[in-house]
């Protein structure tokens, strides 16, 4: 059976030296109105020299959304995955385990899809994953 770990970008699985499998589902970081997907278009380094420039640029995150993740378990199962396990962070901060949950059901039957809510965040959630 053909199985895979997913996180989201919030557990910073990225900047471990650390070999995984896990494969990360980015956030969008927005700064300033321009949304930036986490990892593909901004990292660490970026943002904090922006915040460095300009203390008061404005910066909030949020979840992928419904589309994305849609794409990704139509890409998985087209891949041949059979279970899929998606770690979360926290849903007490983020609708990213609500959304995950929702459409894991277009896919009963397909494949399994446990979305597990870590209630926590960064390398704690990551950790879960490995």
């Amino acid at each position: 059976m053909k199985r895979i770990v997913l996180s989201t970008s919030s557990s910073s699985l990225n900047y471990i030296n650390t070999p995984h499998t896990v494969r990360l589902v980015p956030f969008h970081v927005i700064v300033d109105g321009v949304d930036y997907l986490d990892i593909k278009d901004i990292d660490t380094a970026r943002l904090s020299q922006m915040l460095y420039d300009n203390p008061n640029l404005p910066v909030k995150t949020s979840p992928p959304t419904a589309e994305e993740i849609n794409v990704l378990f139509d890409e998985l199962y087209a891949e041949g995955y059979e279970e899929v396990l998606v770690c979360t962070i926290s849903s007490a901060i983020s609708k990213s385990h609500e959304i995950f949950n929702t459409l894991k059901t277009k896919f009963v039957g397909k494949m399994n899809i446990y979305v597990y809510d870590t209630k926590t965040l960064n390398i704690d959630e990551g950790g879960i994953g490995i």
